[in-house]
């Protein structure tokens, strides 16, 4: 009874729009999926598997193609949401500050909380607080369940798995809890 007289009752959202000029997109993504052809080319030549464990190429073959990967979504992706001719969508600037801001003092956290504690907020922060502006965000529970699963899972994965040292804290406290 209340809903506005003009707006139809089935209207989908709209699409999200990739910002930016187009054609430097597309450059981009060139650039990134030649990159990461590069980077799969070379990784075979450093050896795949050694008897212990992975071998020098292992990890640059998985980025690569993570990175071939994605640039291709990424290709996909703004060619499926392409900005309407005439308008220019543009840089989430708080955004971006936001994510480059928590990587660096992610960086700088890493040696005196550990590895496993410091993603941890990392993720928190990215899962609860930092969508919070644009008006969504996770549930706490959720949450909490998604930086636990994400920090200690990546922790266990290379450590226990792979026999890759990840930083443990060096605050005493914390290095007894083994973190």
């Amino acid at each position: 009874m209340n809903a506005p007289v003009n707006a139809p009752e089935n209207q989908a959202p709209p699409r999200p729009r990739t910002p930016g000029d187009p054609r430097s997109a597309l450059v981009a993504q060139v650039v990134l999926a030649a990159l990461a052809g590069y980077v799969i080319s070379q990784s075979f030549g450093l050896g795949l598997w050694q008897s212990f464990g992975p071998g020098a190429g292992f990890f640059p073959l998985v980025l690569g193609a993570a990175l071939l990967v994605l640039s291709v979504a990424w290709f996909v992706q703004s060619r499926a949401w392409a900005a309407p001719a005439g308008t220019s969508g543009g840089v989430d600037r708080y955004h971006l500050v936001t994510v480059v801001g928590s990587l660096v003092v992610l960086g700088v956290l890493l040696q005196p909380l550990g590895f496993q504690l410091a993603m941890f907020c990392f993720l928190l922060c990215h899962l609860k607080l930092f969508h919070l502006r644009r008006g969504g965000g996770s549930g706490w529970i959720t949450a909490l369940a998604v930086s636990a699963a994400g920090s200690i899972g990546t922790f266990v994965l290379f450590v226990a798995g792979l026999g890759v040292q990840l930083p443990a804290a060096s605050i005493p406290f914390l290095a007894a809890l083994g973190l």
